[in-house]
């Protein structure tokens, strides 16, 4: 069970495997406005120490990083060039119209959204942790967007620019026999986010995601969402982009219960599984779809976005504020 939530509401400690490393700082003349660009009063950064396992893909908050602000600060644990990178430009720091075409931004990072770049870049094995003051700031397109990009610019060296591939996808379209499900009227979910969420209420906490196992089946719930939100939901499970083209812009209560196989892999199904009876089969995901949604998903082709390493350096020590020359 996943519930949606700012994952920057609050800062949090570095790892215990910092503490003792090496620590270079940087500040800044101003915090706001320095030579067009937004920058930190001070920020310190840590190389970690070498990791003896590779761990697997990213999990928590800010696309994996557990990256966090609070107002007036910006941390971030130990994490790769590549998802500084991703985060700062088009992760959770991005802006909405700064997001990279038909890649999800709330997903961890990998080597097909950051391409390019020295093989440390994306090493699991050469990882950075960032501590930052910028007194007065408390957006987060600011804290974790525009004052990171000037850091990684400024410390690392980082030049990048953005490119396109056509891929195969598939497009989420209303199916012929017209949607099955009402878009959600004011009062239906329940906006008290400050109990326990409950799977079972007869009104869905607003903004809840739920995704729960039902005999050989998955069951999802999401309550007062876009169609948009369940296409990147799918793309997640299918293992390939899901662009959507309904046109709709309301939001719903959405229901859906499929059976995972082949076409799923986003979906780590034990064999097991499909021994329980409790409850019946349902159908596939693209069958769950259309008899339960009025949905459909075509095969398409189309363009996906992501961003290059033109060149890229390991940051050492900040130069020193003009005031301290």
């Amino acid at each position: 069970m996943t519930t949606r939530a700012i994952g920057v509401a609050c800062a949090a400690s570095l790892v215990a495997a910092l503490i003792g490393a090496p620590t270079f700082a940087l500040q800044a003349a101003s915090v706001v406005e320095s030579q067009d660009k937004q920058r930190y009063e001070t920020a310190t950064i840590k190389p970690c120490k070498a990791e003896d396992q590779i761990p697997g893909p990213g999990r928590g908050t800010a696309g994996g990083t557990n990256a966090a602000i609070s107002p007036g600060r910006f941390n971030v644990p130990c994490v790769t060039a590549e998802q500084l990178i991703y985060l700062a430009y088009a992760g959770a720091g991005a802006r909405e119209d700064e997001r990279l075409l038909n890649q999800n931004p709330g997903a961890a990072s990998d080597e097909k959204k950051v391409r390019g770049g020295p093989s440390w870049v994306h090493s699991y094995r050469d990882k950075w942790a960032i501590e930052a003051t910028a007194p007065g700031a408390t957006e987060r397109e600011v804290l974790m967007g525009t004052m990171l990009r000037t850091l990684l610019e400024d410390r690392f060296k980082l030049k990048l620019h953005r490119d396109r591939e056509e891929i195969d996808m598939f497009a989420l379209t209303v199916a012929k026999g017209g949607l099955k499900m009402q878009p959600m009227k004011p009062g239906e979910c329940d906006p008290d986010m400050s109990k326990p969420v409950d799977p079972s209420a007869v009104k869905p906490m607003c903004g809840n995601m739920n995704t729960a196992l039902k005999g050989p089946n998955t069951s999802w719930m999401f309550a007062g969402f876009e169609l948009s939100f369940l296409a990147s939901r799918l793309s997640g499970t299918l293992g390939r982009t899901v662009t959507d083209r309904t046109g709709l812009k309301d939001e719903f209560i959405i229901r859906l219960e499929f059976h995972p196989d082949d076409n799923t892999p986003g979906i780590k199904w034990p064999p097991e599984r499909d021994a329980d009876t409790s409850v019946p089969q349902a159908a596939t995901i693209f069958t769950a779809l259309e008899q339960q949604l009025g949905l459909k998903l075509e095969r398409v082709k189309g363009p996906r976005e992501f961003l290059v390493i033109d060149s890229i350096e390991k940051p050492g020590p900040a130069a020193p504020r003009p005031d301290q020359r």
